[in-house]
């Protein structure tokens, strides 16, 4: 029988493909068979996509007042991209522009974003003396003043937490305890108290016969380690 992030009754063996992941799952699987029932679990940890990166040129890398440059990008790991200052629009993730006449300062940013944040590039592209914004100067090449980059990885919430609950039900004649957990950010759980051993990082359990004044403890660790307890 499988629990947790998955439901249903399974086969004694086989094989199971998920949907694609993007969030953290657990796995459990209970089989019972004349000797016994036993559980056991897999932690799947998402981890988050890699940050985008931009790689952003000029050509010529010294420009002629008067006449147009030619703008080169690629990206990774983004998905879409945004012309912003001197041009605008909305790019692709890779290509080539070619600018009007440069006749005065520019700034040219490129902004890509995608699953793991934004990366922002920019070509600026300083202002001509006074003498070289009357008219073109043929042949006088004025150098890019500077090229600036910056990545912004989305932020991640890795704060770790956990719940533990408990409620009673009548199985057999008898009244049980069955604890409710659920964890964010952990790696693995170890029970103590009124019961003991490794656990999946969120599950449900039948403990057995209600027993007043019994405690029982859950400890989990991810970057720190987090215990909630209940009594009866």
């Amino acid at each position: 029988m499988a629990s947790g992030d998955w439901k249903g009754e399974k086969g004694v063996g086989g094989e199971l493909e998920t949907e694609p992941l993007t969030e953290s799952k657990n796995f459990i699987l209970t089989c019972t068979g004349p000797g016994g029932k036993i559980s056991t679990f897999a932690n799947i940890n998402f981890e988050s996509s890699p940050r985008p990166t931009i790689s952003f040129t000029a050509n010529p890398t010294n420009i002629v007042f008067g006449k147009p440059i030619a703008l080169a990008w690629s990206s990774t790991n983004a998905i879409t991209c945004k012309a912003d200052g001197s041009w605008s629009g909305e790019k692709s993730t890779s290509g080539l522009f070619l600018t009007e006449a440069i006749t005065g300062a520019r700034t040219f940013t490129l902004k890509c974003s995608g699953p793991g944040g934004y990366a922002s590039h920019s070509i600026r592209i300083g202002a001509p003396s006074a003498s070289e914004s009357k008219a073109p100067v043929t042949g006088k090449l004025v150098p890019i003043n500077s090229v600036s980059s910056k990545t912004t990885k989305t932020p991640v919430d890795t704060s770790v937490s956990l719940d533990l609950s408990y409620s009673t039900k009548i199985v057999k004649g008898n009244n049980n305890v069955i604890l409710k957990w659920n964890s964010k950010n952990v790696k693995s759980c170890a029970a103590t108290g009124g019961w003991s051993g490794s656990r999946p990082i969120k599950g449900t359990e039948n403990v057995g016969k209600v027993v007043i004044g019994k405690t029982y403890t859950l400890n989990c660790t991810g970057k720190d380690v987090i215990s909630r307890s209940v009594t009866l």
